[in-house]
């Protein structure tokens, strides 16, 4: 390894002297050159005696992993702390801003906002507390659970919750009220398969909405904001739709996998009670989840059908095979052994090998509520068309409670 020491003298710039030998050598990040502009806005603003103190104690920390490292954010790698710090100066303006301009807005904002340099460093370092603290919320947090399905649609979000969780007057409450919010605004719009597009300018107002409420009631504000949409864009839907995108008869098909994914994970840590002797929360993200189709989509060899060969019996048999009543989330270890079996083989499967509500509590076992009709020893008797329909309202029906939409009156 070679070193290169650089002597200054009593009047030169450590900052400016950094930037120019920067000028045309390797690609900094974003945050090398916000870090560097701060760093000599100290010193112009006759805070010399602060710079160590700064440096060490609020941004050395962000100098090193986790920060450093590389994240990606729709197909674009990018170091963390960049992305923090466009998050932050997102909070501060109120308006979008993209890593790619990021320092060329930070530029600009710092001499228009009036603050001092050391007050900001600081204050992103507290921001950067605030981001580690959410990473590292249980799945039984509503805001840990939000950020686990968000992983799977979209990022735009963190600046708001961001906000409410590093801004102290806001309570536990309105914070869990605000995560719960979007959580079902993000999972009913994956359902419906609505647009993402807007999302960017949208939280920024939701964002805005939230900073001029009073702290007390910012989860309402949250809330409502979302809930006030009216473009084509940004709607909320309500229940019906939801209800008619959730017993589709081809969500399998129309649904990224993970967003799909992510509704069975959340659908079956709704199911499980505090009696429930299992594992802790499931996340989206655990790739021994995979998901399976309990009636085959090849169906041909092992499942014939009820009704004979007839056409009509082959349209429901299309109708239902991609139905949210026919999937359940098994390991990627037991599923190569599930795969096309008939039913008596497949679900002796599910009985030794499932551990999953989604699976024992209504396809081994017949769903709550519909117990007058069946029994137990009925239901699971097969696998057909009548059962997965009826599962599918079911599954829809615990969707419906697991992400509500509040009433428009809220907060």
């Amino acid at each position: 390894m070679q070193l290169v020491e650089i002597v200054l003298d009593t009047g030169d710039d450590p900052q400016v002297i950094f930037e120019a030998l920067n000028h045309r050598g390797v690609r900094l990040d974003a945050a090398d050159l916000v870090k560097n502009l701060l760093f000599q806005t100290v010193e112009s603003q006759g805070q010399h005696q602060h710079s160590e103190e700064l440096l060490m104690n609020a941004w050395l920390p962000l100098d090193a992993e986790p920060w450093r490292g590389q994240v990606t954010t729709g197909r674009i790698r990018r170091a963390l702390i960049d992305l923090l710090l466009a998050y932050w100066l997102t909070i501060q303006k109120r308006q979008d801003v993209l890593v790619e301009h990021l320092f060329a807005d930070f530029k600009k904002w710092l001499p228009e906002s009036g603050r001092h340099a050391s007050d900001v460093i600081r204050n992103i370092r507290h921001y950067a507390d605030t981001y580690q603290r959410l990473r590292e919320l249980p799945l039984t947090d509503p805001t840990g659970r939000l950020l686990d399905r968000m992983q799977t649609m979209t990022t735009t979000p963190w600046p708001v919750l961001l906000y409410l969780h590093a801004t102290e007057e806001v309570p536990s409450d309105q914070r869990a009220i605000a995560a719960r919010a979007i959580d079902s605004f993000l999972m009913r719009r994956a359902v419906c398969l609505m647009t993402t597009k807007d999302y960017n300018r949208l939280f920024v107002q939701v964002l805005a909405d939230a900073q001029e409420s009073d702290p007390a009631r910012a989860g309402f504000a949250v809330a409502r904001s979302l809930g006030n949409q009216t473009a084509e864009a940004r709607l909320w839907p309500d229940d019906q739709t939801f209800l008619d995108a959730l017993i589709m008869p081809d969500l399998y098909r129309r649904s990224y996998r993970a967003r799909l994914k992510a509704l069975l994970v959340g659908l079956e840590n709704h199911l499980r009670t505090p009696k429930t002797e299992l594992a802790p929360v499931l996340s989206s993200s655990d790739s021994r989840l995979n998901i399976e189709h309990v009636l085959p989509q090849k169906w041909d060899t092992h499942w014939p059908l009820t009704d004979g060969d007839s056409e009509k019996a082959l349209e429901k048999r299309h109708e239902v095979v991609h139905q949210l009543g026919n999937l359940t989330l098994t390991t990627t270890k037991l599923n190569p052994s599930l795969s096309n079996r008939e039913w008596l083989r497949k679900k002796d499967d599910l009985r030794a090998h499932s551990l999953l509500r989604l699976t024992t509590s209504s396809i081994l076992s017949v769903p709550e509520g519909l117990g007058e009709k069946w029994s137990t020893d009925r239901w699971a008797a097969r696998w057909d068309e009548d059962r997965i329909q009826l599962r599918t309202l079911w599954l829809a029906r615990i969707a419906l409670q697991a992400w509500p939409k509040p009433k428009a009156d809220t907060g």
